[in-house]
């Protein structure tokens, strides 16, 4: 029996999610001024498309950062959106839930990022064809800039495969605090 067409591409989602990783890993120098032990808390707004008969919508989100070891951070991530059902009038609800790995490199003010991770999505009700709840497998990237050594503001963009049925693409702007560095 050969792997539905959806499978095969999550597999591939999961193989390019793994070498974007391995590669930055092996173009990016070893000697980043990030501090272990460092934490970060930030939230987000911006735009969220989403697919499987989801219509774009607005995003929140909050997360949480360690870091644990040269310039790699632990992350736990929730974004909420609002989005239109092209069936129903009504909106609804996709809530992620996710925690990953990003490699941050502290240049002076400008920090640019890149990660991934795993998670838990759910939808409210509506009609939508995407299943109520899931896994999800994302990538993350981005930009911040900081102010002071404690806060920073920055760009973000995450996307986020839903289980095998669809995906989401978020384009965010953040604010994050730091602390003991």
């Amino acid at each position: 029996m050969s792997p539905s067409s959806a499978t095969r591409r999550a597999r591939r989602f999961v193989n390019l999610v793994g070498v974007l990783l391995a590669a930055l890993a092996g173009v990016l120098p070893a000697t980043a001024d990030a501090a272990p032990r460092e934490w970060h808390v930030g939230a987000s707004a911006g735009y969220v498309g989403a697919g499987r008969g989801l219509r774009p919508g607005p995003g929140l989100g909050v997360y949480g950062a360690y870091g644990l070891f040269g310039s790699f951070d632990a992350r736990l991530d929730v974004r909420g959106s609002l989005h239109s059902i092209e069936s129903d009038p009504d909106e609804t609800v996709l809530v992620l839930a996710t925690a990953g790995l990003s490699y941050r490199l502290d240049i002076i003010q400008w920090i640019p990022h890149l990660g991934a991770r795993i998670g838990y999505y759910e939808v409210g009700s509506g009609a939508t064809t995407l299943p109520r709840r899931g896994a999800t497998l994302g990538i993350l990237g981005g930009i911040d800039y900081a102010f002071s050594r404690s806060f920073a503001l920055g760009v973000s963009g995450a996307h986020d495969r839903l289980g095998t049925k669809g995906s989401t693409t978020a384009f965010e702007l953040r604010a994050e605090y730091r602390w003991g560095w």
